[in-house]
């Protein structure tokens, strides 16, 4: 395996002190009683069947350090239902404790708690003992340190796979994947300036639309108050006072405007100050329906924006099936109840017969009376337990337990979906009611803005009402309603002449107003095209960055899925780099060498080459990271399903992963253990390997034996002295 220069550099022999010292778990998930493990080792090994607890091991560590455990969170079908206490132990509380080592000084964090919560604490020497966020702070700063990324997101991405989850990078959304990698490339500071010019750029196009707005009204304003006024001289210099003002209010009505229109032939009762009052009071009511179409309109626009399904669906159906899917449930839990009940009436009888058996070993003498050896019978009791555990009935009862969990775990995801579908059914049914009653009331609006025919008439037609011109209108009735107001009230005082002075006062205004508003809207649309210019460019320019950081990454991520070699034809594994709507998307691709097809590999690998593509994405990113990455890496079985050729390429692998970084590694099947310990065998003094093998589960929590892997150098030098002798 060829890898980046940088890469190389680590597969050097090197001395780091491990990080993760010491676990301490009690009361949580697969452990009931006290546990201990020294993980002070640069590669441990943790090996044992299935279901005896190293999943278990791999869920106090990430607990601990985070709090959660996310791969269970979407499995509980309610949200009280407990998940980190061992069921054996509830209503006690879970604890797990770690001791690690980061930037040179001994660090332990102790967390307690349930489902409901937890409490944290972060102890270091010669200092006090912290708590809660302030611990999460701590705890953050001595393994993560700088980095963007928060310890959840390290651990997901680069520090921790579990068997799981192992898939779960090639099944998320493309605009998510390419945030993780972003973030773990540390190029999301690139996509945080693009948004913020982005979102600078809007707020300068709306004050620009608005400063546009503002002056165009001004500049209207200004151009009927000097038709006004010209009316007004006309007028005050022709005839009567009185005959003068009732033509420069039917003047201003029958100004030409393309929004509304008036007839000025039905206004010829205006006779009297009274006639202009009762106009006025029409007018006022034209603008409030004018103003209250627009408002039912930008309601119903909002509800019509809301994505409410392109499809029927069917509330009753739905209910009916999440109904069923509660009663499947209940009969797969009674069915669980069942077969945990029959697997742990056939352990006891196993237990009994082992015991019995145990018994009789006090009647046996010292030694054996055909070999002559000492017969161990601490041992030899171990042994006969252990085989009680793994007869025919037993294994034929676990598989069937194993079994109706299943069943239960599927029957819980169907009822989960058919909750989540009620609610998005109800959820759409309210708002389509909503939509349905604002459309009624646009309706209604409209038929009342009509009602002013013949007498006023608004620009367009149906549902085409005034659609892009209500704010102008209403100014307008306001001007005039205005200009009526002024006219009345100069009947009632000093005349015409007084009325002439307001409006050339208005007018000066007016002008003095746009003035003051036509260079904030000239200065305000040069500030948007250049913030708009700087949004595209800063696109760009994240693009050219992204693509040549990836272009850098994926060299490792193709080497590594070479190396693991996980199909016949598609040799080529990388993540293909696009924008879409200004945003980044990734998308995994492999690719067949020969002809040049590629195909995504979730839809053509199986599961075990779909798990090897995703760890070959994994370990890319632990190695890419540098610095920023975590001084640990924890794998959790992550060979399962894997073919002998994939697991002797991984285990291969794993001798370099140890190289820089502690690595803790489980897996279930045996001759990959062997093979481990072989190929993750200390090599140089400073060098160390440890093994855990979890050898059976019972109701107090895992049996456990451990030891560590002598060096190859003792092995040579015994081998050495074996054949000189």
């Amino acid at each position: 395996m060829q890898l980046p220069p940088s890469s190389r550099e680590r597969l050097l022999p090197t001395y780091f002190e491990p990080s993760i010292r010491t676990l301490r778990v009690e009361a949580f998930r697969g452990f009931r009683d006290y546990q201990e493990f020294d993980l002070s080792a640069s590669a441990v090994i943790v090996t044992g069947p299935n279901g005896t607890g190293k999943t278990s091991f791999f869920d106090a560590l990430q607990w601990c350090l985070v709090g959660s455990i996310e791969r269970l969170e979407g499995l509980r079908s309610r949200r009280r239902v407990e998940h980190i206490v061992n069921q054996f132990r509830v209503p006690a509380r879970a604890v797990v404790e770690l001791d690690f080592v980061a930037v040179g000084k001994h660090f332990t964090v102790r967390r307690t708690g349930d489902q409901s919560g937890s409490t944290l604490e972060f102890r270091e020497a010669g200092e006090p003992t912290r708590f809660g966020d302030e611990a999460t702070r701590a705890i953050h700063r001595a393994l993560v340190g700088e980095s963007e990324l928060t310890l959840e997101a390290l651990l997901s991405t680069s520090g921790l796979m579990q068997q799981d989850v192992m898939r779960s990078v090639l099944e998320a959304k493309p605009a998510e994947r390419y945030r993780h990698l972003s973030a773990v490339l540390g190029l999301s500071r690139l996509e945080d300036f693009e948004e913020a010019v982005r979102e600078a750029a809007r707020d300068a196009k709306s004050r620009a639309e608005g400063a546009r707005s503002n002056l165009e009204r001004a500049e209207s304003d200004l151009k009927q108050a000097r038709s006004s006024l010209e009316a007004q001289e006309r007028l005050a210099l022709a005839k009567p006072q009185f005959d003068s003002m009732r033509q420069a209010v039917l003047d201003a009505i029958a100004s030409p405007s393309s929004n509304v229109q008036i007839d000025v032939s039905a206004f010829s009762y205006l006779q009297s100050v009274e006639n202009f009052a009762g106009l006025a009071e029409l007018i006022s009511s034209a603008i409030e329906a004018v103003e209250q179409l627009a408002r039912s309109r930008e309601r119903a626009k909002l509800l019509s924006d809301e994505s409410l399904g392109g499809m029927d669906f069917d509330l009753d159906s739905a209910t009916a099936a999440r109904d069923d899917a509660i009663r499947n449930v209940a009969l797969k839990r009674d069915a669980v109840i069942e077969a945990t009940r029959a697997l742990e009436l056939a352990r006891e009888a196993g237990e009994s017969m082992a015991r019995l058996a145990a018994a009789a070993l006090p009647l046996l003498s010292e030694n054996c009376p055909v070999c002559g050896h000492h017969i161990d019978r601490a041992h030899i009791e171990r042994e006969l337990l252990a085989v009680s555990a793994e007869t025919r009935p037993v294994l034929t009862l676990t598989e069937a337990l194993a079994g109706a969990r299943e069943e239960l775990k599927i029957a819980e995801s169907q009822l989960s979906a058919a909750e989540h579908t009620v609610q998005e059914y109800t959820h759409a049914a309210r708002r389509r009611t909503e939509r349905d009653q604002a459309i009624e009331r646009v309706s209604r609006d409209e038929i009342a803005v009509r009602a002013f025919k013949p007498t006023m008439t608004f620009d367009g037609d149906g549902d085409r009402l005034l659609a892009e011109s209500t704010s102008v209108v209403v100014d307008r009735l306001q001007v005039i309603r205005g200009r009526i107001r002024d006219l009345i009230s100069s009947v009632e005082s000093t005349g015409t002449q007084s009325g002439i002075e307001r409006a050339r006062s208005e007018i000066q205004s007016l002008e003095d107003a746009i003035a003051t508003r036509r260079e904030p809207a000239t200065s305000e649309a040069n500030r948007a095209r250049e913030l708009k210019k700087l949004a595209d460019a800063a696109v760009e320019a994240r693009v050219a960055v992204t693509n040549k950081r990836f272009d850098a990454v994926q060299p490792l991520v193709a080497d590594i899925y070479r190396r693991l070699d996980p199909h016949p034809v598609f040799k080529e594994f990388e993540f293909e780099l696009d924008t879409y709507y200004r945003r980044g998307t990734t998308t995994p691709v492999v690719r067949d060498q020969v002809t040049g097809v590629s195909a995504d590999p979730l839809l053509v690998f199986s599961t075990s080459q779909a798990n090897i593509a995703a760890l070959s994405y994994f370990l890319a990113m632990g190695w890419s990271a540098g610095s920023g990455a975590l001084p640990f890496i924890l794998l959790d079985d992550p060979v399962q399903s894997m073919d002998d050729v994939n697991v002797l390429g991984f285990a291969d692998l794993s001798r370099h992963l140890r190289q820089d970084r502690q690595l803790i590694i489980s897996t279930h099947e045996r001759r990959f253990a062997n093979l481990l310990e072989r190929k993750l065998a200390p090599r140089s003094e400073n060098e160390t390997t440890k093994v855990i093998q979890f050898v059976a589960w019972d109701r107090g929590g895992p049996v456990v034996e451990r030891r560590e892997i002598s060096s190859q150098r003792e092995l040579s030098s015994l081998r050495l002295v074996k054949s000189a002798s």
